[in-house]
């Protein structure tokens, strides 16, 4: 117990090191995976002291094999495309408008498209409304790393046809499963039900935010002083 405060300050000038670098880069958040689902409530001091906020909940789904998947056709004035280098500022211009930072989204990481096996791109009535990254997963499946939707209106529609998109192309390839991490309530989503995915477990998320000076303003505002003034076994 005597190294615990020491260990938990390593951590935190560990993590304010990282956020600098990746606040440096247009980042702002910082995320941890806290898969170990059976002690879900039991809250991790040293994480929350180094200011991650309290967990979500994400939960895994998975389509066994998108070869014995006929996914439905885009609806009407949904189309999608495989993204390329160029599609880098349409990209980051989604994300922006999904998380409500409208012109000033940060600018893509190279890496995004670069390490990525497939990224594809929705487009309803031509604009560029959602998105969806796919990377290399275990036993020769895939994995949709990343599916943003920025349109309001009609979410389930480009989220049915990127979906469709990844199962033909991983299809293609003699790919197998198809696992899609996603808020919890996306079990009842019934587009992941229309597809045939199925709940096959969950995990925790924390985020902390880049800046250390937000992390350092956040642990301030939440620290309450008290005084208090009365008599304490027999002394005032």
């Amino acid at each position: 117990f005597d190294s615990l405060n020491a260990i938990r300050q390593q951590l935190t000038n560990l993590l304010n090191d990282i956020g600098e670098l990746a606040h440096a880069r247009g980042i702002e958040l910082i995320t941890m995976d806290y898969n170990d689902f059976p002690h879900r409530h039991w809250v991790d001091p040293m994480l929350i002291g180094a200011g991650f906020a309290e967990p979500a909940e994400v939960c895994i789904m998975r389509l066994r094999d998108v070869r014995d998947m006929q996914p439905p056709a885009p609806a009407d004035g949904i189309s999608v495309r495989e993204a390329t280098e160029a599609d880098a500022d349409e990209i980051a211009a989604i994300e922006g408008r999904a998380s409500g930072e409208g012109a000033h989204a940060p600018p893509l990481d190279p890496r995004f498209l670069g390490e990525a096996d497939w990224v594809g791109v929705a487009a309803i009535d031509g604009e560029p409304a959602a998105f969806l990254r796919v990377i290399e997963g275990e036993k020769r499946g895939i994995v949709a790393d990343e599916l943003v939707v920025a349109d309001d209106e009609r979410p389930n529609d480009a989220i049915s046809a990127l979906l469709g998109a990844a199962v033909d192309w991983g299809a293609g390839r003699n790919r197998r499963a198809l696992t899609l991490r996603a808020a919890a309530t996306a079990v009842s989503n019934p587009v992941l039900q229309q597809f045939g995915f199925r709940h096959v477990g969950n995990e925790l998320l924390y985020q902390r935010p880049a800046d250390p000076a937000e992390v350092a303003a956040r642990r301030e505002a939440r620290i309450t002083t008290f005084v208090k003034v009365g008599k304490i076994f027999g002394q005032f």
